[in-house]
């Protein structure tokens, strides 16, 4: 599964949860419309998912246009170990 487990400052600036809420938690269900979730499933194994955006809700239903940025980190027999994500609020320029 997917359960965060690093939250930092811009990230609870852009959805609106605190550490102590995001952690333990899945990105998936934390944050609605989030497609992280499927890589898992679609990984082709390359280690670097091509940026998209989309629509993502905040913790106050507010919805922003999110950018993100995926690395995925596998384990030595290639099996995927973790998502790295680095997202930023792009709703200025849809």
């Amino acid at each position: 599964s997917l359960e965060i487990v690093r939250w930092n400052g811009p990230a609870s600036e852009l959805f609106g949860y605190d550490a102590e809420t995001a952690i333990g938690e899945r990105i998936d269900e934390l944050v609605p419309n989030a497609h992280i979730g499927e890589f898992g499933e679609t990984w082709s194994g390359r280690g670097t998912i091509e940026p998209y955006t989309e629509r993502n809700r905040t913790a106050d239903g507010t919805e922003r246009s999110v950018e993100w940025y995926v690395r995925v980190i596998v384990d030595r027999d290639g099996e995927i170990d973790a998502l790295l994500a680095f997202v930023g609020d792009v709703t200025q320029r849809s």
